[in-house]
C-alpha cells in the first residue's frame, strides 16, 4: 500500500495487480475490522417491513371511512396483503438463506447462495410493487419475467444443459 499503513480491505488486490503480482480472489465485501452482527439481516428486514405495515394500517382506516366502492377496497386490500406476503418471503430469503438453498439447488448448479439472495431481492421488489399503488402496473411483466427466469433455469437444470 502507498501510505505505509497495513490495512486489509477489498481494494488491496488493485494495488497487487498493478504491481504485476497475481492476486487472490476477493472472498467477500465485509471489512474485517467492522463485521456486521449476526442479527443485522433481521434488523434490515424489520426496518424494511415497518413502512409497509403503516401503509396497510392506512388502508384499513381508508376502508373504514370510505363506504362507496367496497369491492374495490377489498380487492386492493387483498393485493396489498399478497404483496406483503411475497415481500416477507423475499426478506426471508435474505435473512435465512440456508432454508431456501435446497429448493434453489433444483434450479441452479453453481453459486446457490447467490441465487437465493437474487431470488429474495426479486420477490421483495415484486411484493413492494404490489403494495405501492403507482407501481402495480409493473407487477404483471415483472412476474412474467421472474416466472420465465425460474422456469427456464429449472428446465435447463433438469436437461443438463449448460448455462449460456
Amino acid at each position: 500500500m502507498q501510505s505505509g499503513l497495513a490495512v486489509d480491505g477489498i481494494l488491496d488486490d488493485v494495488d497487487r495487480v498493478t504491481q504485476g503480482a497475481p492476486s487472490p480472489p476477493v472472498v467477500g465485501m465485509v471489512d474485517p475490522a467492522n463485521p456486521p452482527s449476526r442479527r443485522a439481516p433481521l434488523r434490515w428486514a424489520v426496518g424494511g417491513v415497518v413502512p409497509w405495515l403503516l401503509l396497510a394500517a392506512g388502508q384499513v382506516v381508508w376502508i373504514a371511512l370510505d363506504k362507496r366502492m367496497v369491492w374495490l377496497h377489498i380487492v386492493i386490500a387483498v393485493v396489498t396483503l399478497f404483496g406483503a406476503a411475497i415481500s416477507a418471503i423475499g426478506l426471508a430469503h435474505i435473512v435465512r438463506p440456508e432454508r431456501f438453498e435446497s429448493l434453489n439447488r433444483q434450479m441452479f448448479r453453481r453459486n446457490i447462495r447467490g441465487h437465493v439472495y437474487v431470488n429474495g431481492a426479486i420477490e421483495t421488489l415484486l411484493g413492494v410493487a404490489m403494495m405501492a399503488p403507482r407501481a402495480r402496473r409493473l407487477v404483471p411483466p415483472m412476474g412474467l419475467l421472474y416466472v420465465t427466469y425460474l422456469g427456464g433455469n429449472t428446465i435447463r437444470r433438469r436437461r443438463g444443459q449448460p448455462r449460456r
